[in-house]
């Protein structure tokens, strides 16, 4: 299992960040299809950041839960 850190969650807050500039861009705006495919995958990159911060948020305790456990 991948440990996700906080680097890998700035990295995904820097790819919404892009995506949000080129929704706003005249070429974007211009194009519904391309519009739809770049709303979808802004939701989808929404929801990994999501996932990114629970895991981190729960790393400490799945460690001590491993820790605990290779010790019996």
């Amino acid at each position: 299992m991948k440990e996700y850190t906080l680097d890998d969650a700035q990295a995904v807050a820097n790819d919404l960040s892009d995506i949000s500039l080129f929704l706003n861009s005249t070429s974007c705006r211009e194009n519904e299809a391309l519009q739809a495919i770049i709303w979808e995958r802004l939701q989808s990159q929404i929801e990994h950041l999501q996932s990114l911060l629970s895991f981190i948020q729960m790393q400490p305790t799945l460690k001590a839960e491993q820790i605990h456990q290779s010790l019996n």
